[in-house]
């Protein structure tokens, strides 16, 4: 389990709203997704205008701007990037060009399986109930694991280089007959004895 700066600095997660901002610089990996309303983002690769429902992946050092026509709320997940280098480089430098306003019929259920794992993090770190930091950490990392396989830009992505034999770790799968949510989060988080 990171253990760094805290998980509370680490990784954030606010409900919150715009009228307009200045530019800004991400730091790490931020996921916006709109509730109510309509936001404008721009950033250097994207101009978006995110409705409800609509989310954009804002990448480690892009300026952006928000920009609201009206009354908006929104979910922010922002990842840091001294944690996602913890949790793995690969996901730390990589670059993902992920917005659900450029989805179609065939990539709305990788679109959906996004939008889901950032609402169940927020959940679980809003419920706070105990073991919550793995959780919310565990389905992070499912999140990172979809955004790197789906919409990492990239030449090369990790499963090209492991195909290639450049990979340094083999791929371990840990299987449990317990359906336990702490039990998930310490195994794919490796800290299960």
């Amino acid at each position: 389990m990171w253990e760094g700066s805290g998980l509370e600095e680490s990784i954030r997660i606010a409900l919150g709203s715009v009228e307009r901002s200045g530019s800004q610089m991400n730091s790490g990996l931020s996921i916006i997704l709109v509730l109510r309303g309509e936001v404008a983002l721009k950033t250097p690769g994207q101009n978006r205008s995110l409705t409800q429902s609509h989310y954009a992946v804002i990448n480690h050092n892009d300026v952006y701007i928000l920009d609201s026509t009206g009354p908006n709320v929104f979910l922010w997940v922002s990842m840091d990037q001294p944690w996602l280098e913890f949790v793995c480089p690969e996901y730390a430098h990589g670059r993902y060009y992920c917005c659900s306003t450029v989805s179609n019929p065939a990539t709305q259920p990788l679109f959906d399986v996004v939008r889901q794992r950032v609402v169940r993090a927020a959940m679980l770190r809003y419920q706070r109930e105990e073991g919550y930091a793995l959780l919310v950490q565990a389905e992070l990392m499912q999140l990172l694991h979809t955004l790197s396989l789906h919409f990492r830009s990239d030449a090369r992505r990790p499963s090209l280089a492991a195909k290639s034999g450049e990979g340094t770790a083999p791929h371990v799968l840990v299987m449990s007959a317990t359906p336990i949510p702490r039990t998930l989060a310490l195994i794919i988080s490796g800290h299960l004895d």
